[in-house]
C-alpha cells in the first residue's frame, strides 16, 4: 500500500527522508514514497507525479510554518483528497499548532508531531488500509519501540528551524474570526442544499426595454418595472406589451427577441515551478 509523503522546502526534506524510512520500520507492509528519494530532484515529471498520486492510498503532508502556503503542498494534498477522500490526507505538524493551520489544509484532521497519541493515530490510519493490518497491540508495541527516534527527529527539526521572533503570531481574535467564517460558510451551504433557489434567466430584450420605458412613464404588471400609476403594461406570452397610447411622442415600441451572446472564455496561464522554489 502506497503512502505518499508530501513536502516542500529544503529545510523540510531531511525530516521527510527520515519519515519515509521510519514508516517502513514501523509498518513494513506500507510503501512510503517521496519524490526526493525516488526521483532525482528537478527531474520529476508531472506524469510520474500524477501516477504516484493516483496510486496512493493515503497521503502524509509534512507541514511547517514556512511551507503551509506552498503550491506543491496544496496541489498534492488536493490531488490525494480528490482521489481517495479527505480522511486519507493527514497533515503532520512539525512546528505548528492545529489552530495555526490556515487555508485549504485546515479542513483536514491534522496530527501534532510532538504528540505520541496523535502519531499513533496516524499509524492506525495507515495500518487500517492494509490488506493484512497489524494487530492493534502489536502496532502500539512497535510504535513505542520506535518513538524515541521519531521524537528526536522532530526535536532536531524544531531546533534547526526555531522562529526568530519576527514571525507574526495569530491572535485569539483571528482564530475565532476564522472559526466563525467557517461556520457561516457551512450554514450557507446547508441552507442552499436544503432550499435551492429558482434559476434566474437572463432578461429578454423585451423585458429590458419594458423596464427602461416603465421606469420613465410608470406602469405595473407582470414584467416588473417602475412605480407610478400610468398606463398599465399587459403581459402577453411572458412579454410586456406596452400600449402605444402610453408611449411618449416619438418613442418606438421596444423590439422583441432573446439576446444572443457568448461570454468570452479565457484560459488561465500556467507557469511551472519547481519544488525547490517553494518555501
Amino acid at each position: 500500500m502506497k503512502v505518499f509523503i508530501s513536502w516542500s522546502g529544503e529545510e523540510t526534506r531531511p525530516f521527510a527522508v527520515f519519515l519515509r524510512k521510519w514508516l517502513r520500520g514501523v509498518i513494513q507492509a506500507a510503501d512510503p514514497w517521496m519524490s526526493d528519494a525516488d526521483i532525482a530532484k528537478g527531474r520529476l515529471s508531472m506524469a510520474e507525479l500524477g501516477a504516484q498520486l493516483a496510486d496512493a492510498a493515503l497521503g502524509v503532508v509534512v507541514l511547517t510554518r514556512a511551507n503551509q502556503a506552498s503550491q506543491w503542498i496544496n496541489f498534492e494534498a488536493g490531488a490525494i483528497s480528490k482521489s481517495v477522500g479527505e480522511s486519507s490526507v493527514i497533515p503532520l505538524l512539525l512546528d505548528l499548532g492545529k489552530t495555526d493551520v490556515v487555508g485549504p489544509l485546515s479542513q483536514f484532521q491534522a496530527v501534532d508531531a510532538t504528540s505520541r497519541h496523535d502519531v499513533l493515530r496516524m499509524l492506525d490510519s495507515i495500518n487500517a488500509l492494509l490488506a493484512r493490518p497489524l494487530e492493534p497491540d502489536v502496532l502500539a508495541h512497535v510504535a513505542g519501540r520506535e518513538w524515541a527516534g521519531f521524537e528526536a527527529a522532530v526535536a532536531g527539526f524544531r531546533a534547526a528551524c526555531a522562529p526568530t521572533g519576527d514571525e507574526p503570531v495569530r491572535s485569539e481574535r483571528e482564530v475565532l474570526a476564522e472559526i466563525l467564517e467557517t461556520v457561516r460558510a457551512l450554514d450557507r451551504n446547508a441552507r442552499a442544499d436544503a432550499h435551492p433557489g429558482p434559476s434566474r434567466a437572463l432578461p429578454t430584450v423585451a423585458q429590458a426595454g419594458a423596464t427602461a420605458v416603465g421606469g420613465a412613464i410608470g406602469f405595473s404588471g407582470g414584467g416588473g418595472g417602475g412605480g407610478g400609476g400610468g398606463g398599465g403594461a399587459v403581459m402577453s406570452g411572458g412579454m410586456a406589451m406596452i400600449p402605444r397610447s402610453t408611449l411618449p411622442p416619438g418613442a418606438q415600441r421596444p423590439g422583441w427577441g432573446t439576446p444572443s451572446w457568448v461570454p468570452e472564455e479565457t484560459a488561465p496561464d500556467s507557469t511551472g515551478t519547481t519544488r525547490a522554489d517553494q518555501g
